[in-house]
């Protein structure tokens, strides 16, 4: 269950970046908040991953949403 909690805030994290990204865009400065999301979004994804090995995978994503939240709830 651990390992699904951090690659779900993982995965938020990256995509948090790429709002970010956008935004930073948008006011013509450097993304430097879109670069550390990146680099914690990375770390926990690739934490879970080292835990579990070929456990995550792109088709995978629903049932670890479905897995954290029915835990949770």
């Amino acid at each position: 269950m651990d390992e699904d909690v951090f690659f779900l805030g993982g995965c938020l994290f990256v995509i948090m970046a790429f709002l970010a990204t956008v935004g930073a865009m948008a006011d013509g400065v450097f993304p430097r908040v879109a670069l550390v999301f990146v680099i914690l979004g990375g770390g926990l994804i690739g934490y879970a991953v080292w835990k579990k090995p070929g456990i995550y995978s792109f088709q995978g994503v629903p049932d670890v949403i479905t897995r954290v939240f029915g835990t949770l709830f």
